[in-house]
């Protein structure tokens, strides 16, 4: 069985990483023009609960009157390049230490740069036998699509049912994979612990945190009979 593992809100929180980015264009609007970092901080954290993502930057900026779109793409482009200082969910170290003899692997969407960073930040890229960022082959290569995951099973000269994969988005993480085989583990934790799918798009099992997985998958994984069924 190959194992293969989800970055983002698997690994580590994700929700701190969007923090410190906040954090780093906060500072750069305090010593350009005069703001509070704390204020522009908090009222970015504000936006981001109640809009989403989707132009935070835009939006903060206007309330302090300085809606400019090149301003915007500076501050995006400081988001996307501040170096943060993550942590990874208590018990990752020790479930590596577990696998470190077996070939494991990292799939993961969102833009390349910032998936890159946040995998140094985190000191996690020799733990994987190759790392996979979707987007580095196009944005239809992005999750929910099987590339990577076929990318890795030729690698490893098995089949797509011979792949256990953990991760925590059921809107993208799961559904071609369990449809093609794999064994699909979801793991409850960040932004999307609390939704509620159908059993199409959700995982052949859920546990609470990825430092279960030592004690509740690799059993499960590892004794799977022919054509990938437990």
């Amino acid at each position: 069985m190959i194992f293969v593992f989800d970055l983002d809100d698997t690994l580590y929180e994700e929700a701190s990483y969007v923090d410190s980015g906040f954090a780093a264009v906060s500072i750069f609007l305090e010593e350009t023009y005069g703001l509070s970092k704390e204020s522009v901080h908090t009222t970015m954290n504000q936006l981001i609960k109640q809009n989403g993502r989707g132009a935070v930057f835009d939006t903060a900026l206007k309330v302090y009157g300085l809606s400019d779109p090149s301003l915007v793409e500076i501050c995006l482009g400081i988001y996307r390049s501040h170096v943060p200082d993550l942590e990874l969910y208590p018990g990752v170290t020790e479930l590596f230490e577990n696998v470190k003899d077996r070939n494991v692997y990292l799939v993961t969407d969102g833009n390349p740069l910032v998936q890159q960073t946040k995998i140094l930040s985190l000191g996690i890229r020799e733990i994987f036998a190759h790392i996979f960022l979707t987007s580095a082959f196009g944005q239809s290569y992005e999750k929910p699509s099987l590339k990577c995951f076929e990318l890795i099973a030729k690698r490893e000269l098995v089949s797509l049912s011979d792949l256990c994969y953990i991760g925590d988005n059921p809107a993208k993480d799961f559904v071609g994979l369990r449809a093609a085989g794999a064994f699909t583990v979801r793991v409850m934790t960040g932004q999307h612990a609390d939704v509620k799918v159908s059993s199409e798009f959700d995982a052949n099992v859920s546990i609470s945190s990825v430092a279960a997985v030592a004690a509740e998958i690799f059993p499960l994984a590892l004794h799977r009979g022919p054509g990938g069924n437990l």
